[in-house]
């Protein structure tokens, strides 16, 4: 019998001590609090999201179209250069008549190059280089509204996140404080009981109320839960980041002078979304009078100065003006007018 409880306790030590082990393990294994400001939030969110850095690439594209818009109107300037090298020929011999006599005609030089700077210069295009202008600067303008606008929204997710933290802290901590109170007046109940100063009633009622706080409080750690791992999304964390807010949760009253009238003529001076919009229209504005330009004559001034041959480099130059009118494509220009025209 002795021997027995000797097993017996020996065995409990042994599930003591590798309980202890793996309640070590487990403390070591789960990851530590991670203290945040709002601040810090948004410039993480800010920094990692990554329908933002789209955006911004769009607004770098956008600059770049610009660019290229604004400078066909510079015109074109292109040098050309070549050389080529030919077999050796024999000279010629032409007899000249009536005589006995002959002409001998130089052999071309094996050696050719040929050199030349062009120009070309836009004059008048039908307002399409003016358009096209028009149509990337209000492009780019877009591509800013649509950024500022999902910055905004960004930010707007991150502090309604953040705020909802900092609410079911402050609703578990609440909850605890509830928990503990019921706690305590069960406690005093059962003690009350015991003395026979109280029916057993009491003490019932009271664990009732523990059981409706310890609820509660479970209730409110779902919600602790859920708004960390909504927090911790928006962040581009791990959902089990256990995130915890720096702040304190503080209520403040609105200014008195703010009227409904007076946001509303703010959010539509304000807002990205109708800056968006706008640019959007004025997008569609200039493509209709870019397509249009495809039925009016486009006017370019020429320019052309170079040379070719061997040793001795016979120079040329030229100038001119060139006009260029549709005449007739099928109507795959009163097509494109239609088509922007709808899009307006």
């Amino acid at each position: 019998m002795r021997h027995t409880r000797t097993v017996v306790a020996i065995g409990l030590a042994v599930m003591v001590f590798w309980a202890g082990r793996a309640g070590s393990v487990l403390a070591q294994q789960a990851p530590q609090v991670q203290s945040i400001t709002l601040e810090e939030a948004l410039a993480t969110a800010l920094r990692r999201n990554l329908t933002l850095r789209v955006a911004a690439f769009e607004v770098r594209v956008a600059e770049t179209q610009l660019v290229q818009a604004t400078a066909a109107k510079s015109g074109q300037i292109n040098a050309t250069a070549a050389y080529s090298r030919t077999r050796q020929q024999d000279p010629m011999v032409v007899p000249v008549s009536p005589g006995p006599g002959s002409v001998t005609l130089p052999t071309p030089d094996v050696n050719q190059y040929q050199a030349g700077v062009a120009l070309q210069l836009p004059l008048y295009t039908g307002g399409r280089l003016e358009s096209q202008a028009a149509l990337a600067e209000a492009n780019l303008r877009g591509a800013q509204a649509a950024l500022e606008r999902i910055r905004q929204q960004i930010v707007l997710e991150v502090k309604q996140a953040y705020y909802r933290l900092l609410l079911a802290r402050a609703g578990e901590r609440a909850a605890e404080r509830v928990l503990a109170r019921a706690q305590e007046n069960h406690r005093l109940a059962r003690a009350r009981v015991e003395a026979g100063t109280v029916p057993r009633f009491d003490a019932l009622q009271a664990e009732t109320s523990v059981a409706s706080a310890d609820l509660g409080v479970v209730r409110v750690q779902n919600d602790v839960a859920l708004a960390r791992q909504s927090l911790a999304a928006l962040l581009y964390l791990p959902l089990t980041t256990p995130l915890e807010p720096k702040e304190e949760l503080t209520f403040a009253l609105a200014p008195r002078d703010l009227t409904v009238d007076s946001l509303i003529a703010r959010a539509l001076q304000a807002r990205p979304e109708l800056a968006e919009l706008r640019a959007q229209t004025a997008v569609a504005t200039a493509a209709v009078a870019v397509a249009r330009s495809g039925l009016l004559p486009h006017l370019f001034l020429t320019a052309m100065y170079g040379g070719m041959g061997g040793p001795s480099f016979t120079e040329t130059w030229s100038a001119g003006l060139m006009v260029t009118l549709l005449v007739f494509d099928g109507g795959v220009t009163q097509a494109r007018i239609r088509e922007a025209e709808a899009r307006l």
